[in-house]
């Protein structure tokens, strides 16, 4: 698994999670693992399934009771989604757009909710909005004196409008789009900040909606569906001219930077702003809960480094957006019911634009403070650390190739194919993909009929992603005939009818789907996974067994992953100056600034990955290149 696997678009909210299995080689041989940089945790291992008391279900309130608008009887309040890279945990199911685990922590959710709001409840003191780390930077937010005129120019009521101006704001800045129709997303928290107040008693999202379709009746919205997706807008109901303002904004180089103001507050840019920022986000994430020891100790060496780590990256910024301005960009939308065949196309056209300016959004954000962050995962169910601020890990692989060109790109070669393989006891594909001149994607795109495909082409990576989506969800725990389906879907185009079908037919898929389901069959309620990076799972209520097996095989991808980091702090102990520095964590990959003596490094990593995977009782090794841009990249075996 490389570092494509990472979101390539903002509407993109495919949960990143693998497989694995509590009945591992590592666990049945009693392999030791490692919870902590030179600490010793339990070898992974299954419990026996213990008895887990069940709550009753509380009978559902009267019809209409707590409902209103669009919201179910009994569910209270807009539904609660959260934003891309929340999801972490779940498994592919998410993306077909439900899972069982997310129904299950919603109906637990409402539940509170309901009781809370029930009358014979005693009152208490309005909450605090939890501010999403989205609205934090839209309220950081800066632009060219200039757009904000014109913003104000466009909207004179938005000068007294806090309201209207935070709308405003959101709309025309947001990244976050739906994956499905590539409509942007307004969820509970983006209302409440809008409104600007808490929600409770009879104040809730409709609300909200209600203030914005009377200062903006071109607005129209589509009402969430519970326990599938917020609330999006249709219509914004603002005048063009301003989101060409704020185009033209992102589309042009901070070249004074005495010139930007804050979108929201309108004053002026202060230089030490990068600093004060960097500052208050490095707080924000060391006051966060790690889900292990290991997480934990990744996450605090990652953000407690020095900037100038990752300020090379600023003299690439130019040529990245000149590269964003003409890159394709594939768009995969669903027809919505009743539309037209022409009605689809420029929806998609729109959305493309929409995607496009997200990652112009992402490099003004890499200008106005280039350093990266890290936090863990919402719900605690993952080792994975994730970007915490806007910049290169919101950005497709191609443009931060252009970025960090020159630094070392270190991936786990077909990480959790191997994982997987390894970890189901499945030696014939194990000993297949150990093979040097062996790899998964080259057959793959053979058994389809697709060899002749050239690596660099838009038709080639087309028919690669198409391929890395269908296996890693065969990996996480999709229904057969979902994979079957979304790959039909996806490869018609190069394939033709029956794509999923053949996919499925192949050798190396067949064997690792009937392992995988017998793994997870084995996985029932009360089973206890103890992993190597030290976060512990219990099978049951909201954590599947897909889930469970996706954290296990996280784990392993950090226990490996972990040994750069531990890498980097023995050489910078010993080294002076150092020339080692991790400067961008990618979950199975990273790159990497060297100064000096790197095939020495390269040998060091590689050989310390073996001694970890040896312990461990799985297999893995390191693909090593030098960034040069977006298509410099050759076509290595099991890439």
């Amino acid at each position: 698994m490389t570092e494509e696997t990472q979101r390539e678009h903002p509407y993109d909210d495919t949960a990143e999670t693998t497989a694995g299995n509590a009945g591992s080689r590592a666990a049945r041989t009693g392999a030791p693992a490692r919870a902590r940089a030179g600490d010793r945790a339990p070898a992974p291992r299954t419990s026996a399934p213990t008895a887990t008391p069940r709550q009753e279900p509380t009978a559902a309130p009267a019809p209409g009771a707590g409902h209103r608008g669009g919201e179910a009887p009994g569910r209270p309040g807009p539904c609660p989604c959260t934003p891309p890279g929340e999801h972490e945990h779940l498994g592919a199911d998410v993306e077909t757009g439900l899972c069982d685990a997310i129904e299950a922590a919603l109906d637990a959710h409402h539940e509170v909710l309901r009781r809370r709001r029930a009358p014979d409840k005693p009152a208490r003191g309005r909450r605090v909005p939890r501010l999403r780390k989205s609205l934090r930077h839209i309220e950081r937010l800066t632009c060219d004196a200039a757009t904000r005129d014109a913003l104000l120019a466009h909207l004179p009521a938005a000068a007294d409008d806090p309201v209207l101006l935070r709308y405003t704001v959101l709309a025309l800045w947001t990244t976050w789009l739906d994956r499905e129709t590539g409509l942007r997303v307004i969820g509970q928290p983006e209302l409440e900040w809008i409104g600007g107040k808490p929600f409770g008693g009879s104040y809730w999202g409709q609300d909200v909606i209600a203030l914005i379709e009377d200062r903006l009746p071109a607005f129209t919205w589509r009402e969430y569906e519970l326990g599938g997706r917020c609330r999006l807008i249709e219509t914004d109901g603002l005048p063009e001219a301003l989101h060409a303002a704020v185009r033209a904004d992102l589309s042009l180089g901070v070249e004074d930077f005495e010139r930007r103001v804050g979108a929201l507050s309108g004053r002026p840019h202060d230089k030490n702003e990068a600093t004060r920022l960097r500052d208050e986000t490095l707080a924000a994430c060391n006051a966060m809960t790690a889900p292990s020891p290991t997480s934990r100790w990744i996450q605090r060496a990652l953000n407690n480094r020095p900037p100038n780590v990752s300020s090379r990256v600023l003299r690439q910024v130019e040529e990245a957006r000149a590269y964003v301005e003409q890159m394709e960009i594939a768009v995969d939308l669903r027809r919505q019911p009743g539309e037209t065949a022409e009605a689809m196309d420029a929806r998609t056209i729109e959305v493309r634009d929409a995607v496009r300016k997200a990652y112009l959004a992402s490099l003004r954000a890499i200008e106005e403070q280039h350093q990266p962050f890290y936090q863990f995962s919402g719900r605690g169910r993952t080792d994975r650390v994730f970007g915490h601020n806007p910049g290169a890990l919101t950005l497709p692989a191609d443009v931060r190739r252009i970025l960090y060109r020159g630094f070392l790109s270190v991936d786990l070669k077909s990480a959790h194919l191997y994982l997987a393989a390894a970890l189901w006891d499945v030696d014939d594909v194990l000993e297949t993909l150990k093979r040097e001149d062996y790899s998964v994607w080259t057959d793959l795109l053979g058994h389809l009929g697709l060899g002749h495909l050239t690596p660099g082409t838009a038709d080639y990576a087309e028919a690669k992603d198409a391929l890395k989506r269908a296996t890693y969800s065969v990996i996480y725990g999709m229904r057969e005939s979902s994979v079957v389906w979304t790959f039909s879907r996806a490869a018609h185009r190069l394939v033709g009818p029956g794509a999923g079908t053949r996919l499925a037919d192949h050798w190396l898929i067949r064997r690792l789907l009937d392992a995988r389901d017998e793994h997870l069959a084995a996985l029932t309620d009360g089973t206890v996974l103890e992993t190597p990076t030290g976060i512990r799972v219990v099978v049951g209520g909201d954590v599947d067994a897909k889930s469970a097996m996706a954290t296990l095989a996280q784990a392993y991808e950090q226990q490996l992953m972990s040994v750069v980091l531990e890498y980097e702090r023995d050489h910078h102990e010993t080294a002076n100056p150092p020339s080692f520095h991790v400067a961008l964590w990618i979950h199975d990959g990273c790159y990497v600034a060297i100064s000096r003596s790197e095939r020495k490094h390269v040998r060091e990593i590689s050989d310390r990955l073996a001694r970890r995977a040896e312990e461990l009782g799985v297999y893995a090794r390191f693909e090593v290149e030098t960034l040069g841009g977006p298509t410099d990249r050759a076509e290595a075996p099991g890439r």
